[in-house]
């Protein structure tokens, strides 16, 4: 006790703090201290004893408090390593059930031979991005992304408004890195093994709709599809192996003007397909004639207002021009309907994406234009 003492009242005085410490004193320090206080031992040690024992409850309270904070930091810690282990875990079955699906696959007729690898992305986007900007460079990369309309039906509308999401900044993205875009549409029906003998009397193979022009990519993907072995057996008892097929608005322009102007652009591209060009009106069960852009669209618009993810039309915020070219759309989509009852496949061109449009608006618009019923009331691939 004379020669290293516990200090800790004259440190907490010293320095105007209320830390604790420990401080070594000398005997010579201790004189001098005294000399300073004018105080004599006696008095020196009652007021040490007194500040001790504040100073050791102090001391048992940081204690304590640092214990916690220890405590606190182990569970936070151990949260954390199982949080981790859940999220690997996660994407261990993930690549497990996936492997599984290929390796199905394989052993089906579908014969399927892929590879596959998980993209380390903050996000879904942000994924998919990467993957479109690394899949190649030059004359190597792909120039076309396929994308499957995904159904919301069986979905709640948070999930399928999640999805429709996805999708539309994927074509989005997509447009902008200046790659084509083909959204498929299956109807319930497998692409690869469709099968004819249950739609006989189908006059046309593939309905080929022109609503703006796209550089002809609208066109090239439907050559392409029947030049194929196996469509061309599904569409040999048809009539017509693809047909070309417009919207004429005759406010604008009589249809024999816009039937010249579209056989020469088929024939621009050494196509010699047989061409509908078709005014936009709508007759309903009375009879009557409507060829106002509304008038037509009044079926789709009630469709495309029933779907649960989708703002109705009439309480979006966007402008009156902005609207009819929602209802142009939705117009060209009653054609398609009432025409294409005949088609194994319809193809269209695809909307732009609108920077007004939002994500989910945009994508139930999609799902009504590739809503097409054949006479047999069973859906068309679109």
């Amino acid at each position: 006790h004379r020669n290293v003492v516990r200090f800790a009242y004259t440190l907490r005085k010293g320095f105007g703090t209320t830390h604790i410490g420990v401080v070594n004193i000398t005997e010579d320090v201790h004189q001098d201290l005294f000399a300073r206080r004018n105080l004599d031992n006696s008095g020196f040690f009652k007021m040490f004893d007194r500040d001790l024992r504040r100073d050791q409850v102090i001391d048992a309270e940081v204690k304590r408090r640092l214990a916690l904070i220890g405590e606190t930091e182990d569970s936070v810690e151990a949260s954390l390593l199982q949080s981790i282990r859940d999220q690997a875990e996660k994407v261990e079955d993930s690549k497990r059930s996936c492997a599984d699906w290929l390796q199905e696959n394989r052993r089906s007729r579908d014969r399927m031979w892929a590879l596959t690898d998980y993209v380390n992305a903050p996000n879904y986007r942000a994924g998919a991005c990467q993957l479109m900007q690394i899949c190649g460079v030059g004359p190597l990369r792909p120039n076309t992304l396929l994308v499957e309309l995904p159904s919301y039906h069986d979905l709640p509308v948070d999930k399928a408004r999640q999805a429709m999401e996805h999708t539309f900044y994927n074509i989005q993205d997509a447009l902008r890195m200046r790659m084509s875009v083909v959204v498929l549409a299956l109807n319930g029906h497998d692409i690869n093994f469709y099968q004819p003998q249950q739609n006989p009397k189908r006059k046309n193979g593939c309905d080929t709709w022109w609503v703006m022009d796209d550089g002809g990519f609208s066109l090239l993907i439907p050559h392409l599809l029947m030049q194929a072995d196996y469509w061309k057996k599904v569409t040999a008892a048809c009539t017509n192996s693809t047909r070309y097929c417009a919207v004429n608005n005759n406010a604008l322009s009589s249809v024999v003007d816009a039937q010249n102007r579209h056989s020469a652009m088929l024939g621009s591209y050494r196509l010699n397909w047989p061409m509908e060009v078709l005014p936009l009106e709508r007759r309903d069960d009375s009879g009557r004639i409507y060829t106002d852009v509304e008038g037509v669209a009044a079926e789709t618009v009630a469709a495309y207002n029933a779907i649960p993810f989708a703002e109705n039309l009439d309480e979006q915020d966007i402008t009156k021009d902005q609207r009819q070219m929602m209802l142009r759309w939705l117009a060209v989509a009653a054609v398609m309907r009432s025409e294409s009852t005949d088609a194994h496949m319809v193809c269209g061109t695809l909307p732009f994406t609108r920077k007004w449009m939002k994500p989910c608006n945009y994508m139930a618009l999609i799902h009504v234009l590739a809503t097409v019923k054949a006479h047999d009331g069973n859906l068309v691939p679109v």
